[in-house]
Order: C-alpha cells, then structure tokens, then sequence
C-alpha cells in the first residue's frame, strides 16, 4: 500500500550539502514534545554531550531551566535544561536537529508551525511509533529537508512533571532517504554518544513495518493483559496468542513486499527477553486515561491487510477488545 509505504516523488532545487560532521560539530537539539519520551531523550542528549545546546519544547509554563530525574535502567539527574512553551512562534535555532518526540495523532498540527520554518540547515528527526509516519510528513515537508526516522525500544513513563522511569538499555532503529545518510550519521553519532545501541534499517518503510511487527504484537497483547512486556514469555495463552499475531504482521509485511526472513518467532521472543520488564506505551497511555497511537499502530496495519485481502482474525479480535477497554 503505497500511501504508508513510499516517500511522495516531489520535484525540487539540487539538495545542497549542509551535511554535519559526525565527530567535530556540536549541533543545537530542538525536542518538540515534552512526554516520557521526550524528557528522556534530552537527558540522555546532555549526558552524552554536556556542550551541546539543548532545548526542549513542551505545553506546560514552568521554568527556563529544568532538571529531568531518570530513575530505573539509567539513573541520573541531568544538567539544567532549556525549556521552551510550545506556540506558533516558536523560533527554530539555525543547524539544528529538530527532534518530533510527540505522539502520532500530534504530527500533522505540529507540522502545520514547522514546515514554513524549516530549512535545508535542519535535520528532522521523527520519533513517534507508527505505520507511514515518514509519508504523512513528507506530505507537508519539503523535500530538501533532511528527514532521519528513529524507532526507539525502551520503556519511559512519567513518575512525575520531570522524572521518567526507564526500563530496558535505549535502543534506537535509524533510517532515512538516499540524499541523507551523512545525516543519519551524524544522529546516529549523537545517540551512541548518549548510551544508546543502535542500528539501521535499509530504508524507512522497512523500518517502520520491522518495529511495528513488535509494536502489534507487544504493545496489543501486554497491553491487553495490562502486565508488562514479559507477560509473552511467561502466560502460554499469550504467547500462543503471540505467535499467531506474529505470523499475521509477518503476512501482511509480505504481500506489501517486505521480508523479513531472519526474523522468526524463536528470535522474537529472545529479542523479547532484552525488554521484559518494559511497560508499553500504549499501556501507560491506557493506564493515564490518555489518547492512544492505536490507530496508527494497528489501525493502520489493518487497513493495509484489508488492502491485500489478507486475513488477520487474531489482530482484528485484538483490536476490537483494545478498543473497548
């Protein structure tokens, strides 16, 4: 299905290289969405890098400066950061990394501010889950902006205005489009600085169709039992419930064209050990009564599986009950 799969062919101006070095320059990082995530990406950011210049953005008045508390896998308290209120006339710094940390169903708003201020000298670097993220911004970014996707795997969830509980070592998937890899270089260079495992993906839509096998499968079925992330390894009806969600996500995947063959079940579930202890986002979105990334997890999975004529029985009865709850 091309429409989740695909970048729009935009015709443009030569893309002019204002590639950042890898190990010399220290760019500002921007980081729009000031959630579990967002906190502890730019805690993680200024102890990886104590030089750089780093600010994030949130909905909240509160002060200049704040210190974000990590507790759990990494346990730290950060250097004072600068904290900014999102609004229409936010002021991007040149060069910079722009960091989209908010959640899925936030996108296209945040976008509508962004896409006028953006420039070539920026990075954007999209960090939410989902399926067809890098198409729905590219429908409104131009395509001389540099446009890195970062699929992280850990748990983060709020213990209070600037703690996050980690569970599970950062992990980050990378990819981007051709023009960019120098790019996608110099962000992978920053999250190593900052204790994160990396790797990379081929291309964008092969990584988002890799990390949301894991999100269908670990998010909807954790999530549904309301347990973390080892509930998989430890409950035989929902790791049985597991394989066979596995095996339907791999299906679709397929017919969409992307294979995934070293990835089996056996290998799944060991990865899995790595994040037991996680709590789901989409668990503690449930959990704080929040707005859920469902639609564009597994709703979006399932429009593409009806798109194919592929039979999911597992992933529809999941969402039906997600929903519900």
């Amino acid at each position: 299905m091309e429409f989740f799969t695909t970048r729009r062919n935009r015709r443009g101006p030569p893309i002019e290289d204002v590639t950042p070095q890898t190990n010399s320059e220290t760019r500002p990082q921007l980081i729009i969405g000031a959630g579990a995530i967002g906190l502890s990406l730019a805690a993680l950011l200024a102890q990886g890098d104590h030089s750089s210049d780093i600010n994030i953005v949130g909905r909240s008045n509160q002060t200049s400066k704040i210190r974000i508390s990590l507790e759990g896998s990494k346990s730290f308290t950060s250097q004072p950061i600068a904290y900014s209120v999102w609004n229409k006339t936010l002021k991007l710094p040149d060069c910079a990394d722009i960091w989209l940390c908010m959640k899925a169903y936030d996108l296209d708003t945040t976008l509508e501010i962004l896409t006028d201020k953006l420039t070539y000298s920026h990075t954007l670097i999209l960090a939410m889950n989902g399926l067809g993220i890098a198409m729905q911004a590219s429908l409104a970014v131009k395509r001389t902006i540099p446009t890195v996707r970062a699929l992280f795997s850990y748990g983060a969830r709020r213990t209070s205005e600037h703690s996050v509980c980690l569970s599970g070592e950062p992990q980050a998937l990378l990819a981007t489009y051709p023009d960019f890899n120098q790019h996608l270089s110099s962000i992978e260079y920053s999250l190593q600085k900052s204790g994160f495992q990396t790797s990379r993906a081929k291309d964008i839509a092969t990584a988002e169709w890799q990390k949301a096998i894991t999100n269908i499968v670990v998010n909807g079925l954790a999530t549904l039992a309301r347990k973390n992330n080892s509930v998989l390894l430890t409950d035989d009806v929902f790791q049985q419930q597991a394989k066979q969600l596995f095996l339907e996500a791999k299906t679709v995947a397929a017919a969409e064209g992307f294979l995934f063959p070293e990835l089996t079940i056996e290998r799944f579930l060991i990865a899995l050990e790595n994040h037991r202890d996680n709590r789901n986002s989409t668990l503690i979105d449930i959990e704080q009564k929040k707005q859920t990334e469902l639609p564009y997890i597994l709703g979006r999975f399932l429009e593409i599986a009806r798109t194919y004529d592929v039979k999911t029985p597992v992933a529809e009865k999941l969402a039906r009950d997600l929903y519900s709850l």
